[in-house]
């Protein structure tokens, strides 16, 4: 006599059975679904799903999908399934267009030798969500992106600037007395959180990284050098000497940066960029900001929401932090 168990999960939930089968018992299943929400666009990203399947006894596999009025918008797909061996079922990955976004029953069922079946009903999502890359700003007052400073004895980092904006600072060499060297130096180490982009996926190239300021007031002219820290080895490289002679704020930016060798993530997984300013030499420069300039990707629903994957990662600063490279201000 053939017996027949229809039940429904979710990825949560885990049915176990206790003590031997007997001969004319169903099989006990369970269906894992690879992702709650998938998006069907045919993009190249997760524009499918698959189920695991996992059964105490060997059977002919199957499953269809159901729309959320139950009907049918895949027949029924066979596979193998061996006895307490993870199994994939094919993959659901309908054409562009096929299926309108919402909620679909993936219904999987084993039939076991004895001519006993089982049936698990799993929940999943289509989003019309598309992917989209696009070139995205962060721009932060000057004070909020400083990591590390050095500040000769002769020399002054102010806040704000004598320009007076908000957050903004003031480096000033020989602000207190004559002398050269190390006491004129003052230098900054800054970093900045980059938006975030679908599995820190920002490209090969277009990092730019950049500084907002002018020389500081009644300054005839000012320099101040930017550049950018190498992950890798923590070299400050393609440094830039900024000038101002006229009382004129403009923003400078570094190019050519490679995404790969200076993009840097936390342990939580949120990207940055470690940078660095600094001057000598009697020379006086307000900065009002630092700004970085990537490409990223995100996923766009048909309403205009964003949708960027574990965007709600904890701020804060990164803890690992590159020693000041007080070359950096040598004009």
């Amino acid at each position: 006599m053939r017996r027949l168990a229809v039940m429904t999960v979710t990825a949560a939930m885990v049915l176990v059975w206790e003590g031997p089968a007997r001969a004319d018992d169903p099989p006990v299943v369970t269906a894992t679904p690879q992702r709650d929400v998938f998006y069907p666009v045919q993009d190249g990203y997760q524009d499918s799903v698959k189920v695991r399947v996992l059964s105490n006894e060997t059977g002919e596999g199957s499953y269809e999908v159901l729309d959320g009025a139950g009907a049918v918008v895949r027949d029924a797909q066979a596979f193998p399934v061996a006895a307490d061996v993870p199994t994939w079922a094919p993959r659901f990955s309908p054409d562009e267009g096929a299926i309108p976004a919402g909620s679909y029953t993936i219904r999987v069922s084993v039939l076991d030798s004895g001519g006993s079946t089982t049936t698990v009903d799993v929940t999943v999502t289509a989003s019309a969500a598309k992917l989209v890359t696009k070139r995205a700003t962060v721009r932060t007052r000057a004070r909020k992106t400083e990591l590390d400073r050095y500040v000769g004895s002769c020399s002054k980092l102010a806040s704000p600037s004598s320009h007076g904006w908000r957050r903004s600072q003031g480096y000033y060499s020989r602000a207190k007395c004559g002398r050269g060297g190390k006491p004129s130096i003052v230098a900054t180490t800054n970093f900045l959180w980059l938006p975030p982009s679908i599995e820190n996926d920002y490209g090969r190239q277009g990092l730019r990284v950049g500084i907002t300021g002018t020389k500081a007031r009644k300054r005839a002219e000012a320099h101040i050098v930017l550049g950018i820290y190498r992950k890798s080895d923590n070299d400050f490289t393609h440094r830039r000497v900024v000038r101002s002679s006229r009382n004129q704020v403009r923003t400078t930016m570094l190019t050519g940066v490679s995404n790969r060798q200076y993009i840097r993530t936390t342990a939580e997984g949120r990207a940055y960029v470690v940078f660095g300013a600094g001057l000598t030499e009697g020379s006086r420069f307000d900065v009002k900001s630092f700004e970085a300039r990537v490409w990223r990707t995100y996923l766009l629903e048909p309403d205009g929401t964003i949708i960027v994957p574990r965007a709600d990662l904890p701020g804060g600063t990164p803890r690992s932090v590159p020693p000041i490279d007080l070359r950096l201000t040598t004009d």
